[in-house]
């Protein structure tokens, strides 16, 4: 059939031009604008006539709702699966609508039928890192879905696009759990700065997120109970009851200025840099390897697996979905049930490090290689070499920028480096972030050299969080 022999009412066919592999446009009449011009509404642009007039046909029986779903644009899309996951969490749902604002732009005024495999292909390879390039996978593949319930004709092609795969060359490990010896070096080093950071973290599974934003009216102290969580509709406002290990640090922080239990020490909330941050200085002596927040998590969850915690139990603890709907509906964890999980938790046995050193198992032999002649250059490229672990592309970087800006005591013994030098040339950098990690690498040095240089930037931060310094009790 060609499109001379459409019924009436089918719609009709135009060629639009030569200089496309899609010249035939099948389209159906809506009425007149407010102009008075006749308005149509487009079904798609095909290679033959043959096929266009076979769309037309195919849509003869569609209601002006089904024509309308048919149009509607990503952003359309996106619009409504937003409205209608009013149950995400708003972390989610903030990271949800980045996504697409940063890497789908380009599909935003695109019909959702017209999007195609390589489309999606071109968002995903904007990201920069694996992690990011996942969430906009896992966003064109929530699209898809709410598409088909929408009854949105094409194909959904998300399923079928390649599993998002480190880069060739990517050696860094799958997030590990803290060993038995690593959570003793922290339980034995309690209380040095910033430690309270990762034993809570560890003693209470909270993602560090959900720390972040834990209210101090949400800690019962009398019953020893911290209520909080983020992300999922199950771990929302869950309680987790409080170790004994950790309840000093807690009354501690209700103790400090401020509506949140965790702060930057004015009473503002503390920043994710900046507990990322903290967390590396305080896990950094003790711990052999490359280590970020999440760990805790992970530890948390393995210590309750080596006790033979019930499954219902951890997930309530967890804040995840139980396995079964039963157990979703129908089961509920006490508090005292949560207690004895908790208490299952890490104790102190001294026993584990005995013999084996201020820092457990670590030596630094790095700076047994070098006398007291060392000078602070030679050290810094020893202990490159040495903590490849500790050193992403991205922090190698910043350290090579700020030793540019240390050149002045490069060539000095270390041992014979002042306060009031290292200080002079501190001030140079203009980044906290990069003072903090230089201030980090120099702890490193000090720690080894069984050294203690006292830096005006450690002061100024230590001042703004009370007075507290490394080795204090917290």
């Amino acid at each position: 059939m060609t499109r001379g022999d459409l019924p009436y009412g089918a719609g009709s066919v135009i060629y639009i031009s030569r200089n496309t592999q899609h010249p035939y446009c099948a389209r159906r009449y809506r009425g007149k604008n407010k102009n008075g011009n006749p308005s149509y509404t487009t079904l798609g642009c095909y290679a033959t006539e043959e096929e266009a007039v076979q769309v037309l046909l195919d849509h003869l029986e569609w209601s002006e709702e089904d024509l309308r779903r048919a149009n509607m644009t990503f952003r359309e899309v996106f619009e409504h699966y937003v409205g209608n996951h009013d149950d995400l969490a708003e972390s989610t749902l903030k990271l949800r609508k980045g996504t697409a604002k940063k890497y789908c732009g380009q599909l935003m005024d695109m019909r959702f039928q017209d999007v195609r495999a390589d489309d999606m292909r071109e968002a995903i390879r904007l990201a920069q890192t694996t992690i990011v390039k996942r969430e906009v996978k896992t966003l064109l593949s929530l699209l898809d879905r709410e598409a088909e319930l929408l009854d949105i004709p094409g194909k959904r092609y998300a399923q079928f696009l390649d599993p998002i795969r480190r880069k060739a060359g990517d050696t860094r490990p799958d997030r590990e759990a803290f060993t038995e010896k690593e959570m003793q070096r922290f339980l034995k080093h309690r209380n040095e700065k910033d430690m309270y950071l990762v034993l809570f973290l560890c003693y209470t599974g909270f993602r560090q997120g959900a720390f972040r934003t834990i209210r101090k009216e949400n800690v019962d102290l009398e019953n020893m109970i911290v209520t909080g969580g983020i992300k999922t509709q199950a771990g929302i406002m869950r309680q987790v009851p409080i170790h004994p290990v950790i309840q000093p640090f807690v009354r501690r922080m209700m103790r400090q200025p401020g509506e949140l239990l965790l702060t930057d020490g004015s009473g503002g909330p503390m920043k994710e840099i900046e507990l990322n941050m903290r967390y590396q200085m305080a896990v950094a002596p003790y711990v052999d390897r490359h280590f970020v927040p999440h760990e805790c998590r992970h530890s948390f969850r393995t210590k309750l697996d080596d006790a033979k915690v019930d499954e219902t139990v951890k997930c309530a603890l967890m804040g995840h979905e139980m396995p079964t709907a039963g157990q979703r509906y129908y089961t509920r964890i006490s508090i005292e049930k949560k207690r004895e999980a908790i208490l299952q938790l890490w104790e102190e046995d001294p026993a584990i490090l005995r013999g084996r050193g201020q820092y457990g198992n670590l030596e630094k032999e790095w700076w047994k290689n070098r006398d007291s002649s060392s000078t602070f250059r030679q050290l810094y490229d020893d202990y490159l070499r040495a903590n490849p672990h500790k050193l992403t592309k991205e922090l190698l970087s910043k350290f090579e920028r700020s030793i540019g800006n240390l050149k002045a005591v490069m060539d000095i013994q270390y041992q014979e480096l002042t306060d009031a030098m290292l200080d002079n040339e501190m001030q140079k950098i203009k980044s906290d972030f990069v003072k903090t990690k230089m201030a980090f690498l120099i702890h490193e040095f000090d720690r080894a050299a069984g050294m203690k240089h006292t830096l005006a930037f450690d002061t100024a931060a230590e001042n703004q969080e009370g007075g507290k310094r490394h080795g204090d009790t917290f």
